[in-house]
């Protein structure tokens, strides 16, 4: 009997080794990589956060009325590395529609920029 529940255990042991998730050490060696490859410029860039207002083409519009400008978008990614947006509208809260809207546009900026690293939006 002791034998069986050993066998089981063992078993259960290596199914669990055989099945782990990744190791934290491969993200570590991916993220290590990745900052290897950023300029001063663009570590100061990632940590960085502005506000929505920033990106708006007229920020004093009603919030049904915003619109994202696309130069004040691509300068703040592109230029100065922006790596975080947060949304503090002073006017009203967005609608789902403009949501996706906005963070659409957020996203693919930053998809082109030199190291693609998506931009963290801040609700």
């Amino acid at each position: 009997m002791s034998s069986s529940i050993f066998l089981l255990i063992f078993i259960f042991n290596i199914h669990t080794i055989l099945t782990a998730p990744p190791s934290l050490t491969s993200y570590d060696d991916k993220v290590n990589a990745l900052l290897s490859k950023m300029t001063d410029e663009e570590k100061a860039g990632q940590m960085t956060q502005i506000t929505i207002n920033l990106i708006l083409k007229d920020a004093s519009k009603p919030w049904d009325q915003i619109e994202v400008d696309p130069v004040k978008l691509a300068a703040a990614i592109q230029d100065y590395k922006v790596g975080s947006i947060l949304n503090v509208a002073e006017t009203g809260a967005y609608s789902v529609d403009q949501w996706h809207d906005i963070i659409g546009k957020v996203q693919d900026e930053a998809q082109r920029s030199r190291l693609q690293i998506p931009i963290l939006y801040g609700i």
